[in-house]
């Protein structure tokens, strides 16, 4: 069941602690991801999904690369997805198939764990992970300069 406010929806009685986010990822929704992006929802909390005949405990950008949701997973990170706690992008070990199978896109997110983040990006993020689902009413409240605010919400 969801309850749905202002902000969106979330799991209110579900045991498997599916968020919304979890959920249009698992059915490769790309809209829905990036309709429930929009409301700068917690990228990193997992719930319990079945893949196949496995029940695997998943965040969105690791259900994605399960599922070979390539384009999603790729919109999670730039979303803020902070990637570099990814340890078998480190190790090169236990990597999800679609991984193994689209050589271009792990070397995309090697690219990413090993460049420094810009400090624009850094910035956008930082402010993103702190104003929460709210942000569309914080930053009004913030003392920027509109294209300043309009980074902060793409």
């Amino acid at each position: 069941m969801f309850l749905y406010n202002r902000y969106g929806a979330f799991c209110i009685s579900d045991n498997t602690k599916l968020s919304p986010l979890l959920i249009a990822t698992q059915r490769g929704h790309l809209s829905t991801v990036k309709h429930i992006l929009s409301f700068n929802p917690t990228l990193h909390k997992e719930g319990m999904v079945v893949l196949g005949t496995e029940i695997k405990r998943l965040n969105a950008f690791r259900c994605a690369l399960e599922l070979g949701h390539l384009e999603i997973a790729r919109l999670l990170v730039y979303a803020g997805y902070d990637v570099t706690k990814e340890k078998y992008l480190w190790t090169n070990e236990n990597l999800p198939q679609s991984l193994v199978l689209n050589f271009d896109f792990w070397l995309e997110l090697q690219r990413l764990i090993s460049q420094p983040t810009s400090l624009k990006e850094s910035s956008r993020r930082l402010l993103r992970r702190n104003l929460g689902y709210k942000i569309r009413s914080h930053l009004g409240e913030l003392n920027l300069p509109p294209f300043i605010k309009r980074i902060l919400l793409t």
